[in-house]
């Protein structure tokens, strides 16, 4: 399948490769190369190999009948389909469900430092339609939950009472700080939370708001390349 991008969305950046499925087929390392070359070892592409091996990690690892997945900063759903599509890889008998939310609208500049503000030109108005569109295939195990964090913690639809899985990426360090208050007690053993935002030298608040989050909680942190950090879960 092939995800449409919205209008206004940058196709010109050569990371922003439209078959998604193009990217999946390498992530399995084909037997005469793993497809990681010099010019692209730090591309977008590996970065959605990250979410992928995140989502088959809390399928292989977190031990529940009903897998609950949330994704917190959605978008367009392009990391939502490596999730999805990773997920039911060779399995389609597992009870799922993935929780998606975003404002599907522009970034709440009363929730955005000063530093996050400047970031904002970046960061163009959604539509719930295009995820929709583009997620469509997956349609019936997908909840969307539209509005501002933490507004969106405390309206319908009903958010899950466990999470295997939670993605953040948010671009907001406040928005993330709500987000771990009210999925961290919720989190299974061997559950893992990935953070899009950590590594990247604009997002140094955020960095600075999960080390300390974490910093007398049980399970490790790794913090990668990429720009990206797991945290993975024990209770104790």
């Amino acid at each position: 399948s092939q995800i449409s991008l919205p209008l206004g969305f940058d196709t010109t950046n050569p990371n922003r490769v439209l078959n998604l499925n193009t990217w999946y087929a390498t992530f399995n390392f084909g037997n005469n190369s793993t497809g990681i070359q010099k010019y692209n070892v730090d591309d977008l592409m590996w970065r959605h190999w990250v979410i992928s091996f995140c989502s088959r990690y809390a399928k292989n690892f977190v031990k529940t009948d009903y897998y609950n997945f949330v994704e917190c900063g959605s978008g367009i759903g392009i990391s939502s389909f490596f999730i999805l599509t990773e997920f039911f890889n060779n399995d389609n008998k597992k009870h799922f469900q993935f929780h998606l939310y975003d404002s599907w609208s522009s970034m709440n500049q009363e929730y955005q430092t000063d530093d996050e503000l400047c970031m904002n030109i970046k960061y163009p108005s959604l539509k719930i339609e295009t995820i929709k569109q583009n997620l469509k295939s997956f349609d019936n195990i997908l909840v969307y939950h539209k509005g501002y964090i933490p507004d969106s913690f405390e309206t319908k639809p009903d958010h899950p009472i466990d999470v295997s899985f939670l993605h953040i990426d948010l671009n907001s360090v406040k928005a993330t700080k709500e987000t771990l208050e009210f999925f961290y007690p919720k989190l299974l053993e061997n559950s893992l939370i990935l953070f899009d935002d950590y590594g990247w030298d604009e997002f140094f608040e955020t960095k600075n708001l999960i080390d300390s989050f974490f910093h007398d909680k049980p399970g490790l942190i790794m913090k990668l390349p990429t720009g990206q950090a797991v945290y993975f879960h024990k209770k104790s």
